[in-house]
């Protein structure tokens, strides 16, 4: 039979498209990928562009089975479709099936919370207002009906299974752990609301079988509810994901956290639905006897093991888990910081391993006697190795770690160390574990939820380097634990406690030093990197510490081969608050930008006004020396004025203004001339008596 499919690679498609191929029919389709359009999609033998109307009718016009999904996007084919459907070319017998979705029932009256809704009262279904649309081309494919065209609806449940469905955000949230509860989006009843739901792949096998029906009844139907016999509600559901994801806790949410979830991720509305449907009786799920071909019939809480595998699968969620070693100052923090914030990873170390185990408040019981011991053990000197490991093994297996993985930073530090950490202990003949590994290294059974990915191995045998490394981290250390110390005892009112020395510092390097000298000994069959080689079948990767950019090496390391996994991230509120640090650093750089540019100015007018201030001194200091030169220049003249003209010209001048005459100019003129004639005869007479 020949079959058109719309949106051929969506996630409702795609596994139609599988089944319906799988049982021998010829599949021709549309999509909106360029990519499928160019290399094809295997087992769709002719493939159209969604925006090629004409090419989507043709094609349309060929099938005898059209099914027009109203999932991911499936209206853009839905003008094209209807139109060759109600078109008086189309000839021959022709099926039309709507996918379409449970929410157009999501406003129906009931009689009472619990009851039950009936698929052959389609005629008073209400939809939620986002699926209004939904409702609209349910109305539009059902009036194409006429001789030779038989359309039919088949609202499908709560979608689930594989990458996507309307659970997908709810174990994303689980699986990442964010918090340690997952939260239940349904303020109003707690998610006491029930779910009606159907795998993805199950609703595919209900196409496929109505496609096959020859049953009268179910011909004469137009509108089909495609649902589990589960009663889920949404509470169960978010028990069941985080119990198979997550820590196996939920907690209820407030209406404002709620609210604000469902703006985050608007696909939470629809698990706020409250919804039961007849699924026995005349119903199609009955009379097509799809329950008995359906996998997951008994719901999502029933096969949420095998559903959180398929998604774990699709969204190519493998833990990355590293294991990073190497002697003291060779590296290995500073690569473990990069690679956690880089792959959103949990480092596991000695530390982090107390911390974890010291972090209850149980005063009672396993938790709390372990507190007691740990505690003991730090205070009396630190951790004896078989307690170490057991406190690392706990925090390696732990479900934020067994979901992402980790990076173990610094350890195993020798052979023994690593066969506890990742050897399952022994059984004993009852096959009841022991609490010991096994002597014989062939019967070791690796612990499949904390087995290494990537091994990395810094190597440095110049000791005097790494104690140089090693001092400078230990001085950056001690600054940052000097000043949480000195904020710590300021708040208490009391002196920080006495800082060690780098005396103890040096102390300490050489007892790290030589223990890892002493369990890693290249000579020495059973050395940690030996345990991974052979025990794990890993290639590790040796890393020169003294070399530079070992950090592009390790990423190339482990991004090698599948690559880097899926983890979610960037989250949106890490995109947001990236957004947010881009912003504030464009807006330092521009305040910057303007300060420099203010700074300059003041620079240039501060230059300007220099420049025009030693002009200025210049130009004083050149007039100055021009006066001095002019004045050094007259000097002679001055005296002759002195000597010869000034005085007759003073007494001239006195005697006009003793005579006041009426014509001064004239009388000093005439006072000068008589003055001269006899300074005249005066001269004469004195060169006469000296003649004599």
């Amino acid at each position: 039979m020949r079959i058109f499919v719309n949106s051929v690679s969506t996630y409702v498609a795609k596994p139609l498209v599988a089944q319906l191929v799988a049982e021998g029919h010829e599949i021709v389709g549309s999509t909106n990928d360029l990519t499928l359009l160019e290399k094809g999609m295997e087992g769709v033998v002719e493939l159209v562009s969604s925006t090629n109307k004409d090419g989507v009718a043709e094609l349309v016009a060929s099938a005898e089975v059209t099914i027009l999904s109203l999932h991911d996007g499936g209206f853009r084919d839905k003008s094209a479709i209807l139109r060759s459907f109600n078109s008086d070319e189309l000839s021959g017998q022709k099926k039309l099936i709507c996918l379409s979705s449970v929410m157009t029932w999501a406003k129906t009256p009931k009689s009472s919370p619990e009851a039950v809704l009936y698929e052959d009262d389609f005629m008073s279904r209400k939809p939620a207002s986002k699926f209004t649309t939904f409702r609209t081309v349910e109305t539009e494919v059902l009036s194409t009906k006429r001789p030779g065209v038989s359309p039919c609806v088949v609202a499908a449940g709560l979608l689930y299974g594989g990458a996507g469905g309307n659970l997908s955000c709810l174990m994303r949230d689980a699986w990442m752990m964010e918090t340690d509860d997952l939260r239940v989006p349904n303020a109003d009843s707690g998610g006491s609301n029930s779910l009606p739901t159907i795998h993805i792949v199950d609703l595919a096998a209900f196409v496929c079988k109505l496609i096959a029906s020859e049953c009268p009844v179910v011909a004469k139907k137009q509108y089909m509810v495609a649902v589990d016999k589960s009663l889920s509600t949404l509470r169960d559901v978010s028990t069941a994901v985080s119990r198979e994801l997550g820590s196996g806790a939920v907690r209820n949410t407030t209406r404002e956290e709620a609210e604000e979830m469902m703006l985050d991720e608007p696909e939470l509305t629809q698990l706020q639905i409250d919804l039961r449907f007849e699924v026995e009786g005349d119903s199609a799920m009955t009379l097509l006897a799809a329950a008995g071909s359906m996998k997951y019939s008994d719901g999502p809480c029933a096969n949420m093991k095998t559903i959180a595998a398929q998604f774990r699968q699709e969204r190519d969620l493998r833990p990355l888990r590293i294991v990073v070693t190497g002697p003291p100052g060779s590296g290995v923090r500073p690569c473990c910081e990069q690679l956690a914030k880089k792959y959103v990873l949990t480092v596991v170390d000695e530390a982090a391993a107390i911390a974890n185990a010291t972090d209850t408040d149980e005063e009672e019981g396993k938790e709390a006697e372990l507190k007691a011991e740990v505690e003991a053990a730090v205070a009396g000197g630190g951790l004896p190795a078989p307690l170490k490991a057991r406190l690392l093994r706990k925090l390696l297996i732990s479900k934020r770690c067994r979901n992402q993985g980790f990076i173990l930073a610094g350890s195993p530090g020798n052979y023994d160390e690593a066969v506890n950490l990742f050897v399952n202990f022994a059984k004993d003949d009852e096959g009841v574990a022991t609490d010991a590994v096994p002597v014989d290294p062939e019967a070791y059974v690796l612990r499949a939820n904390a087995q290494p990915s990537h091994v990395v191995v810094f190597k440095s045998e110049d000791d005097g380097w790494l104690k140089q490394q090693y001092l400078a981290w230990w001085e950056q250390e001690q600054a940052k634990k000097a000043e949480a110390a000195a904020a710590a005892a300021a708040e208490e009112g009391k002196e920080a406690d006495a800082a060690p020395t780098e005396a103890d510092a040096e102390a300490e390097f050489s007892k790290l030093l030589g223990a890892f000298r002493d369990g890693n000994k290249d000579d020495d069959e059973k050395n940690p990197v030996t345990f991974f080689e052979k025990s794990c079948e890993l290639e590790t990767l040796n890393v020169a510490a003294e070399e530079e950019d070992t950090q592009e090496s390790v990423v190339n390391y482990i991004a090698g081969g599948e690559g880097a996994p899926c983890n979610f991230h960037p989250t949106k509120e890490e995109v947001a608050a990236e957004e947010r640090q881009r912003k504030h650093q464009a807006e330092e750089a521009a305040a910057a930008a303007a300060r420099e540019s203010e700074e300059k100015q003041l620079r240039e007018e501060d230059e300007k006004r220099e420049k025009a201030e030693a002009r200025a001194a210049r130009e004083e200091e050149v007039r100055k020396q021009e006066t001095e030169m002019l004045e050094a220049r007259s000097l002679p003249l001055r005296k002759y004025l002195m000597a010869n003209v000034i005085p007759t010209l003073t007494e001239g001048m006195l005697e006009v203004v003793k005579m006041k005459p009426e014509d001064p100019i004239d009388y000093l003129a005439e006072y000068l001339f008589k003055k001269n004639v006899k300074s005249e005869e005066e001269l004469a007479a004195q060169a006469k008596d000296q003649g004599m």
